[in-house]
């Protein structure tokens, strides 16, 4: 059976990258992608996300196929928290649950091999799509609403800030190890 892996981000992801970081419906739903990323820019930023001591990136494959990037950016290591990050690069590949495993490993190396306490993200408040994937899929727990945080096609729109604590991971964890049953026998 196959299964999703994930990697440290490396620069042999560029051409990966490249694929979908000017495609407007891919990216769509994130602010810091507005103009074109030439070839250069790309470049020099994977260089950067590479080096960070604050983000950590991570490269998703199913059997061999590249299926997006995940990761944890803006980590503060003195309140030990981190925001999550999740793109799948190709279209076609959307709807297929990637994007539920993507974070289900992405939540193991933040909890486990990073130590945070908190993983926290942000989504557009009408994205129903993903309110079904944190949310209710992967047990996020909303934390608020950041109005008029998010300025797209001129309108500003509110965002919801949604997080998982270390226990929360932890108890869910044991939960699906124990098939749902947390009685003590």
């Amino acid at each position: 059976m196959e299964e999703l892996s994930l990697r440290s981000l490396e620069l042999s992801d560029f051409e990966h990258i490249m694929g979908w970081v000017n495609n407007p419906e891919i990216v769509s739903n994130f602010g810091w992608f507005g103009n074109p990323v030439s070839r250069e820019e790309e470049q020099r930023y994977l260089e950067r996300l590479i080096a960070s001591p604050t983000d950590k990136v991570y490269s998703a494959f199913f059997g061999g196929e590249y299926i997006g990037q995940v990761g944890i950016h803006e980590r503060d290591d003195r309140n030990k928290q981190g925001r999550l990050s999740i793109i799948i690069g190709n279209k076609d590949n959307w709807g297929r649950g990637y994007a539920p495993q993507m974070i289900d490993a992405l939540l193991d190396k933040a909890f486990n091999d990073l130590h945070v306490h908190k993983v926290w993200g942000v989504f557009l408040e009408q994205n129903k799509k993903a309110h079904r994937l944190f949310i209710e899929k992967c047990g996020f727990k909303i934390e608020g609403l950041l109005r008029q945080e998010y300025c797209r096609g001129g309108a500003y729109h509110d965002m919801i800030r949604m997080a998982m604590l270390e226990d929360e991971y932890w108890a869910r964890a044991w939960e699906r190890a124990d098939g749902g049953d947390q009685s003590v026998s």
